[in-house]
């Protein structure tokens, strides 16, 4: 959908409003975007869809799957082998410029977003052997693939579902850098996330949980007693009386971060792929 005044009919506007609902209520772990592609094969009507956020370890060959989430034909398999090793040859596929097929590629719609990359490539057999890639660097190390899967015969997708998948791919990058961003450095939620320790940051991240304290120690692998103290030492830095407190404070910090992101642009990446290699 193109920023000129033409294009900013009632339908697309709710159009835009529909994708931000959606992209709020389920980014806001990087689990919950495991919900995206049953939603947009709904919304968009498009069928069947993959989503894969992958990290590329440097000297490690294949890469780890953050979340990997089909609708669906493909969901029948979902996280399984079989589709993880799909998906990881679509990934080394699209790491290969030479590999990246764009001839055919409807131009009706914007491609002008710096570090947003469309491909097409063939992998595998089957009912769907032909892929359109959408994806996107969201760090050094970090990517993010939607990928539509296209029987041999079946024409690219409208030019008005492409600019709205790029629209969404791009909103999703924005949300996901910001996840990763604020999980590895909590600072960036303010002064008083900067004076926690990484083991206390880490603590913090697990009474996000469910878990009981007994729980939680075991999967930290603490003992409760110094489960108990840092939780303590938590409590006094962040100024708050308890878990609920806490909690609160730390998701409202989360939503006026989330929300600045919208309003900015992801910050571009190479290719992470030669990085990783190299």
């Amino acid at each position: 959908m193109g920023m000129n005044e033409a294009s900013w009919s009632r339908g697309n506007v709710e159009r835009l409003m529909n994708y931000s609902a959606m992209l709020a209520e389920l980014t806001g772990t990087i689990e919950g975007y495991a919900e995206v592609p049953a939603k947009l094969s709904s919304i968009l009507e498009i069928e069947p869809v993959t989503l894969a956020i992958l990290e590329q370890t440097p000297g490690k060959l294949e890469p780890t799957f953050l979340c990997l989430s089909a609708s669906g034909k493909m969901g029948k398999d979902g996280v399984s082998g079989v589709c993880q090793k799909h998906v990881q040859e679509i990934f080394q596929q699209t790491c290969q410029s030479a590999a990246i097929d764009n001839t055919g590629m409807r131009q009706t719609f914007n491609l002008s977003e710096k570090g947003l990359r469309f491909a097409q490539t063939a992998c595998g057999e089957g009912m769907y052997p032909r892929q359109l890639v959408l994806m996107r660097d969201v760090s050094a190390t970090t990517r993010l693939m939607l990928v539509l899967h296209l029987r041999g015969d079946q024409m690219l997708p409208s030019g008005l579902i492409m600019e709205s998948l790029a629209l969404i791919v791009n909103q999703m990058a924005k949300l996901l850098q910001t996840t990763l961003s604020w999980m590895a450095s909590p600072e960036t939620l303010g002064e008083d996330f900067r004076q926690l320790t990484a083991r206390e940051w880490g603590v913090l991240l697990g009474l996000r949980s469910e878990d009981g304290e007994k729980q939680l120690a075991d999967k930290l692998g603490l003992s409760p007693h110094t489960l108990h103290s840092h939780i303590k030492a938590i409590y006094r830095k962040m100024n708050v009386q308890g878990r609920l407190s806490l909690l609160l404070k730390l998701n409202a910090s989360i939503k006026v971060l989330r929300l600045k992101s919208m309003y900015t642009a992801p910050v571009p990446q190479g290719d992470n792929c030669d990085r990783a290699a190299s």
